[in-house]
């Protein structure tokens, strides 16, 4: 982590000797701006004699006819008069940089206009300026704008360019809706350095808080385990947690709320032609404003960042959650955006005009990729073509991002938050490559453990060995590994590792895809052994929860979800606490034990030599076929190769696990004066099951400390 922040400060260093500038937002509700922009607006509406065909364009006139222009300049200083800004005459000169900005899209050569001649123009007008105006006739001299047509015209343009101002206000405090859901979440999980998690898990109120809506599942009873809405399987996906969820909720109505509130509406409609019109107008830029300023996030959250895991205790698929929610808010917030302005464009008569324009082409594309990426994010294609939504996520992401910056291209505003997310995606890949250079390509050695050619006892074991003794991983935690053959090496998939000491290891179950590929190639190698080259990226995932710090620890695993439990268990048995420890390993049937024998005989070690208070009970899921003798793997398997080892320190049963009934004992046994933790890691539904068991303890037991640590990644 130290490097990465050196490499973090050195990035910025060169940065800033390239000075490299972000773009910049100017506030746009300045009396100066509204002043000119309504005086520009109000002289257009007064009959000059002028011919707009000499120069045509909406601000022609008021820019090319000298009357016109003093009525402009006289107007500007008044109504900067009339809202005490200070005589001094700065505000006035400040003006001239807007009107010399808009008068440069009639005719460059306008904007050099000079200061003397702005106050040549305003003393001119003071002079000669009439006070009263008849519509019908045609003017060749200057007019006075009285007060209340004055006041009428800035308070129209004021209305609309702080729309544009609190739109961005507000979509800041979105984020800083997480910055704060962050710190707490800091100070919660940074307790556990101080035993403070002692005191405030004590708490009834909090316990109690905790049991009903943070810790277990979310309405239907499924976290880890994918559900289908209505039974469709095109509705399949993940519910987050009541944690993530009451967060998401909270963020979806702080949305709501800043999408609905605070507009100013102009009674006269000076500036569009209804109130309709006046409210889509509004409505489109708060909407479209929010939706980009929400970019950060949703490139932060989708990030591999151990360092707020770190500080948090969040894990990555809780930042997956908020990527997706936050995603598709930002997605129905575009949708708002595009049709309240192509409603705006037709209440105006001019949609065919505007449809022509840049902007709007590009916003088109930026919010048909949207949502074309929203459709091919759905739970059922990451399931079943994870690796075809990864790569069109990316493709059609770099894709949006392109149609946003080309949208605002023309627009003074709004680029940063573009910026800003790509130069966090820029430094995420690189820590990302940094990570997998330290790592410095080993080779590793691939070894197969299914020697009964049984296809539900495939496995195989990968040994990686470490570049040096500083990279280190904790239990629980889990890498990216690319295995660099040439069908599959762009492909990374992440396991969980066991670090021991000079190597890594890893136990591979097989599925589809690019384990099915390396495992095939390990098969076809001598004597099931395969040297092959892997790139390690990590390690992630919590590397901080100090469950030294508990006096009971119940370590619960099922099938490919053992590597965290269990080195949980080698560790812990090492430390001086000496905490009591129960590993519970569900398994279908002990083959899978042989993957693990040499970490599991590592504990039974460290029970005889340290005195650690383990206990080891494995449960054996499969049913023997009734009628069928064994056969001589299967014995030499289950007597010789571990039954007989493990005799004394291991409980076999054989029976499916009751979670519940585990759970429940151990609080009972333990002294309620004990703080417990318990940590879980198997299949998706074990690991609902248990949480919502958890959350039931914690109800149960208000008075005692009882935490949970979920180790199951799914996204």
């Amino acid at each position: 982590m130290q490097r990465s922040l050196l490499l973090l400060t050195w990035l910025l260093s060169l940065a800033s000797a390239f000075n490299i500038k972000i773009p910049h937002t100017e506030k746009r509700d300045k009396i100066e701006n509204n002043a000119v922009l309504a005086c520009a607006s109000y002289t257009n509406t007064l009959k000059w004699s002028f011919d707009r065909s000499l120069a045509p364009g909406f601000y022609s006139t008021v820019c090319s006819y000298p009357p016109a222009f003093d009525t402009w300049s006289l107007c500007t200083f008044n109504a900067l008069t009339d809202h005490a800004v200070s005589m001094g005459n700065a505000s006035f000169e400040k003006s001239l940089g807007n009107v010399r900005n808009m008068c440069s899209f009639v005719d460059k050569r306008f904007s050099n206009i000079s200061l003397e001649q702005y106050y040549s123009s305003l003393n001119n007008a003071s002079a000669h300026a009439i006070n009263h105006y008849n519509s019908t006739e045609w003017l060749s001299t200057s007019v006075r704008a009285d007060f209340k047509t004055r006041s009428k015209w800035v308070r129209a343009f004021h209305a609309n360019a702080y729309n544009l101002d609190i739109s961005s206000v507000y979509g800041a405090y979105l984020s800083y809706y997480f910055v704060v859901v962050g710190v707490i979440a800091v100070f919660f999980h940074m307790s556990h350095y101080h035993g403070l998690n002692r005191v405030l898990f004590r708490s009834r109120l909090i316990n109690l808080i905790r049991g009903h809506l943070i810790l277990p599942t979310f309405l239907i009873g499924k976290h880890a385990n994918y559900f289908k809405f209505l039974d469709f399987e095109i509705f399949t996906g993940l519910m987050p947690n009541s944690l993530e969820s009451w967060i998401i909720i909270g963020y979806s109505l702080a949305n709501v709320i800043f999408l609905s509130i605070d507009y100013i509406i102009d009674p006269y409609n000076l500036i569009f032609k209804n109130n309709l019109a006046q409210f889509t107008r509004l409505l489109a830029d708060r909407s479209g404003i929010l939706a980009f300023t929400q970019f950060p996030l949703i490139i932060i959250f989708a990030a591999r960042n151990s360092f707020l895991e770190f500080l948090t205790g969040l894990k990555f698929n809780s930042f997956i959650s908020f990527h997706k929610w936050i995603g598709r808010i930002m997605v129905l917030n575009a949708i708002v955006h595009s049709l309240s302005f192509s409603l705006f464009a037709v209440i105006n008569h001019n949609y065919l005009i505007m449809s022509k324009q840049l902007y709007w082409k590009f916003g088109i594309v930026a919010t048909t990729t949207l949502c074309v990426l929203l459709v091919l994010s759905l739970g059922m294609v990451r399931k079943t073509h994870y690796e075809f939504f990864l790569y069109t996520h990316i493709v059609l992401a770099v894709l949006f991002f392109y149609g946003c910056w080309m949208h605002v291209k023309d627009f003074d505003g709004w680029k940063e938050w573009i910026v800003v997310s790509l130069i966090i995606w820029v430094l995420e890949k690189v820590f990302r490559i940094w990570n997998i250079l330290k790592f410095r390509f080993p080779r590793a050695t691939l070894v197969n453990l299914n020697t009964s050619q049984s296809p539900h006892e495939e496995m195989f074991r990968v040994i990686i060995p470490k570049p040096n003794s500083k990279w280190q991983s904790k239990p629980g935690q889990y890498c990216f590994v690319y295995f660099l053959h040439p069908l599959v090496f762009w492909q990374c998939h992440p396991f969980t590792i066991i670090d021991e000491g000079d190597k890594c290891v890893i136990v591979i179950k097989p599925k589809n895809g690019l384990t099915r590929v390396i495992y095939k190639q390990v098969l076809r190698s001598l004597n099931g052994k395969l040297q092959l080259r892997v790139a390690v990226e990590g390690p992630y995932g919590p590397s901080n929860q100090k469950l030294d710090k508990f006096d009971h620890l119940l370590l619960l695993s099922g099938g490919s979800g053992l590597p965290g439990p269990l080195d949980h268990a080698i560790k812990l048995s090492q430390t001086t606490a000496k905490p009591s420890i129960q590993l519970i390993i569900a398994i279908k049937n002990l083959s899978f034990l042989n993957g693990y024998k040499s970490e599991i005989l590592k504990l039974k070690q460290n029970q005889d030599q340290d005195q650690a208070n383990v206990d080891v009970q494995v449960f054996l899921t499969q049913k023997p076929p009734t009628g069928k003798r064994p056969t001589a793997h299967d014995q030499l398997i289950n007597l010789s190769d571990i039954t007989t080892e493990l005799t004394g320190f291991v409980q076999i049963r054989h029976t499916r696990p009751n979670f519940h009934e585990l759970i429940n004992e151990s609080m009972k046994n333990r002294s309620p004066a004990d703080s417990a933790a318990i940590v879980c890691c198997g299949p998706p539904a074990l690991v609902d099951d248990v949480r919502n068991t958890v959350s039931q303890a914690v109800i149960d037991h208000p008075g005692s400390v009882i935490e949970y640590f979920e180790e199951y990644q799914c996204w």
